[in-house]
């Protein structure tokens, strides 16, 4: 991998991280979490997948753009599914783990 391009994945990759340590001082959305955790993995991978077909750059941009859109559809589907199960009333519902997981009971 040419320097230049290990340097660019490098810089997503501590940018991403630092997206989501601030997820610890800020509510961040599962949504947020789940882009900027999907964009920085996809572009690692992409970029890697890339360097072996010749064109480090473009798989990265690749990668991250796929890895993103498709983090940001699995974290609204729990973001949806939180505000479901809030609804119910007999249902209590904490966040656990950093926001990792839902804890859920029942009145009954």
């Amino acid at each position: 991998m040419k320097m230049k391009n290990l340097k660019n994945v490098l810089s997503c990759t501590l940018i991403v991280s630092l997206l989501i340590s601030c997820s610890e001082t800020k509510k961040v959305s599962n949504q947020d979490k789940g882009v900027a955790i999907g964009a920085g993995s996809g572009a690692v991978a992409g970029g890697v997948i890339g360097h072996a077909a010749g064109n480090t750059a473009a798989g990265a941009v690749i990668g991250g753009v796929v890895g993103g859109v498709a983090g940001g559809l699995i974290g609204h589907k729990m973001d949806k599914q939180k505000r479901e199960i809030e609804e119910i009333k007999e249902a209590k519902v904490e966040t656990i783990n950093n926001g990792e997981a839902l804890k859920v009971t029942f009145e009954s």
